[in-house]
């Protein structure tokens, strides 16, 4: 049974809701009028005999009966006179008992002819539990209700994620349904998978968590990825219906440290394993320029086949009245000032919104934040909105210059050089790094950040420590740009740099195109080189902080460096790290790029590039000796296949030898339980063997075990998986075809939530 309260509908929402149920119970076709200044028309149609009726919707979900009461009497008692319809209907989100229903009908006895047309929220209920249909089709109704939350939240898979589960149904009610979620959706039902990718606050991951949110409601158990698919491995349970979800995959602003050793082989891998099973769905987000980047960089993920499934949430994509319905929605349910509202709908200030080249969710979102207008008059609003479309990062410029005090800059700067995810002690040990700042410094500011330009989140994993995050993208894009112009901190983060890691996102991605911190580096680039010389060989340190990037990714932005500033002190640098290569190499791969680039630059005379390049062996021999994997016996595979000529006989005979005598692999696949990963495993041993001309080992045992699991698999196919059938509202919010139109959704009237 329904049992709507119907919070998450606007007016327009419930009159839509309304005109479907209507006419189902009608059997007649009504046209719906959009809100505003109707004079007591909302809904209109006639009858076979072409008798007029009009039913009035008040979506009056935080009030009492006297206020309905009062406008029906002093406002649309006049109406219906003139009006003068043959069937009248009042419909309203109140719930109203018989005395109430009553005393409205004798308002206007003749046009009701009956109180059963005083429709109250109960009988709205009633008629959604005859149409399930409608009910469907309204699917923000239904998936934003109560029941649907506690019934999720009531799950024992879900007790763990609450707090983001919650977060997601309050974001339902200001989604606006486009072509983006049906692309999508048909994507995920045919694939299994789906990267959404675009411009920064799109709205990639608000489709990505409504679409999270419908397997949930379905049965689905929710697993969030937030540093590295092997958490997704860890989670996978062959026999649940399952959706992963992975936010910014490739980082928010750069890929220079987001994707581990062989984190994107990772990747496919379970994109191929997923794609193959019916109960388990693959999201992931990305930036689109991110997504090219990690394509140029990582030839998997060039991939042909991963075409298929992006979805790309273009700008392009949202139609006008797409975009006046963003709007709408976002004041609608907004908690500024209704003068706020009424002084953009005075000018029509909301045209100028919708048809701005930078109309953007994420700007529209911030900007009816009432946090972030409070030195704002309601006069000065509507340009202070188009002021923040004209320049996007002005909302946090005001903001972080006038708003919060020095220490609560500096540690927004300092986030921007730290881990995702970083824990709230570790952030206050690189806090505590400069001397101008104590504990208490620390303390303030997280308190006068939080909720604001930061949010702390408790994970389940670490239920006794606080994560530190960026409270939205943006933030961080104009912390680049801000650096970037003012210099602001950039010296006080290089010489508080605790890890290597720290300087590695302030440089950016190695090779790519110079970001905006890099350009303000290179204007007087002393200062980074110092902090490198001094945490170029660093480890590890007592204390909290235990992040740093391995000594292959050090070469390759130490290259990189020496490129954009040809700083001798550089090359000293780059001599001195690969010399500890073989203490720590995660990716032979970063190496050939490496040396590629050290070669075609002429970098290093013909002695000082035999010394790197031995020492690369030695790492070589190193990695297959001590930390023997599959893994590692493919890295240094690819590695000689690419500069075999290098090696000489007796080295290429040891490194075959270490492959050989290797005896795990038995041991590792038998700890496989899936055919795909169990394939994948065993692809790369017979490659590897085949490379060195030797037996594959173990073959017929993998071949046992490999029949084995796909019997097991083509079982669990066979049963009762029913694939998710999302129900979709197959009359489309309908076109807004004028102007006159969209003026009416943005009357004085129309944000009235009584």
């Amino acid at each position: 049974m329904s049992g709507y309260d119907f919070r998450s509908l606007s007016s327009y929402d419930f009159e839509l809701l309304v005109r479907d149920l209507l006419q189902a119970e009608l059997n007649i076709s009504l046209q719906t009028f959009k809100p505003g200044r109707d004079g007591g028309v909302d809904i209109k149609g006639y009858t076979d005999h072409k008798k007029s009726i009009i039913v009035q919707c008040k979506h009056y979900v935080n009030s009492k009966f006297s206020s309905l009461y009062k406008v029906m009497k002093d406002d649309e008692v006049g109406n219906i006179a003139q009006l003068k319809p043959s069937q009248y209907y009042l419909v309203t989100s109140l719930p109203l008992n018989p005395l109430d229903k009553e005393k409205i009908f004798k308002l206007a006895p003749a046009e009701f002819s009956t109180t059963e047309r005083i429709i109250d929220s109960n009988g709205v209920n009633n008629l959604l539990n005859k149409y399930p249909d409608i009910e469907r089709r309204h699917f923000k109704l239904w998936l934003s209700s109560i029941n649907i939350l506690e019934t999720i939240l009531h799950s024992a898979i879900h007790n763990r994620s609450n707090a983001r589960i919650r977060a997601i149904n309050e974001k339902i009610k200001y989604y606006v349904t486009n072509e983006n979620y049906y692309k999508a959706s048909e994507i995920l039902d045919k694939n299994h998978y789906l990267i959404l990718s675009g411009i920064a606050g799109i709205g990639k991951s608000t489709l990505a968590e409504i679409l999270v949110y419908q397997h949930l409601q379905a049965g689905f158990e929710f697993v969030e990825i937030s540093e590295n698919i092997e958490e997704a491995w860890t989670l996978f349970k062959p026999d649940v219906s399952q959706v992963f979800y992975y936010d910014d995959f490739l980082g928010k602003t750069s890929i220079a440290d987001k994707l581990g050793k062989n984190e994107d082989k990772s990747i496919l891998t379970f994109i191929n394993e997923i794609s193959q099973l019916k109960n388990k769905r693959f999201i992931l987000t990305t930036r689109e320029h991110l997504l090219q980047q990690a394509r140029m960089q990582y030839q998997r993920l060039a991939d042909k086949s991963l075409n298929i499934a992006t979805c790309i949430v273009e700008l392009g994509h949202y139609t006008k009245v797409i975009k006046a319905k963003i709007l709408y929605n976002h004041l609608y349910f907004s908690d500024i000032p209704e003068s706020f509202k009424l002084e953009l709908i005075k000018g029509k200030t909301y045209k100028t919104i919708i048809e701005h080249a930078n109309f953007n969710p994420r700007i529209i979102e911030s900007m009816v934040n009432s946090v972030n207008l409070s030195d704002l008059s309601a006069q000065n609003y509507p340009a202070a909105f188009i002021k923040n479309l004209d320049h996007p990062y002005e909302i946090w410029h005001y903001a972080f210059n006038n708003q919060i005090l020095t220490p609560s800059r500096y540690l927004l700067a300092l986030l921007l050089t730290a881990r995702e995810n970083i824990l709230l002690n570790e952030l206050q040990e690189l806090f505590l790094s400069s001397s101008k700042f104590n504990v208490r410094d620390f303390r303030n500011a997280i308190k006068e950040l939080d909720g604001g330009f930061i949010k702390t989140i408790r994970d389940h994993r670490l239920p006794d420590e606080l994560i530190i995050r960026f409270h939205n993208p943006s933030i961080v894009d104009f912390l680049n740009g801000h650096i970037h112009e003012t210099h602001e901190f950039l010296d006080d983060l290089l010489m508080g740099a605790q890890s290597f890691q720290q300087l590695i996102r302030l440089w950016g991605n190695h090779f790519m195109e110079a970001g905006y911190i890099r350009k303000a580096i290179l204007f007087n680039p002393a200062n980074f080189i110092d902090a490198l010389e001094r945490l170029a060989l660093f480890v590890k340190r007592e204390g909290n902080i235990t992040f740093w990037s391995s000594f292959d990714q050090r070469l390759l932005h130490l290259a990189s460096v020496y490129l954009a500033t040809k700083q001798e002190r550089v090359k000293s640098l780059i001599l001195a790290v690969s010399s500890k290569l073989h203490e720590h190499v995660t990716d032979f791969r970063e190496l050939i790029i490496f040396l590629a680039h050290i070669s075609e630059n002429k970098i290093f005379d013909a002695e000082q590039y035999n010394v790197i390049w031995n020492n690369i062996k030695v790492a070589i021999v190193e990695e297959s000796h001590n930390t023997p994997s599959i893994r590692a016996f493919t890295d240094v595979k690819d590695m000689v296949q690419t500069f075999q000529t290098a090696f000489a006989p007796e080295e290429l005979e040891q490194l075959r030898f270490e492959f050989v005598a290797y005896d795990d692999y038995k041991t590792e696949f038998s700890k496989m339980n899936i055919s795909r990963e169990l394939e994948s495993y065993f692809y790369l041993v017979k490659e590897v063997a085949e490379f060195w001309d030797v037996p594959v080992p173990y073959e017929e045992e993998f071949n046992s075990k490999m029949r084995f699991l796909q019997g097991e698999e083509t079982k669990r196919d066979d049963r009762d998986y029913d694939e998710l059938k999302h129900h979709r509202n197959e009359e489309r919010y309908e076109n807004l075809q004028s102007e006159g139109e969209i003026d009416n959704m943005f009357s004085a009237d129309s944000f009235r939530i009584d």
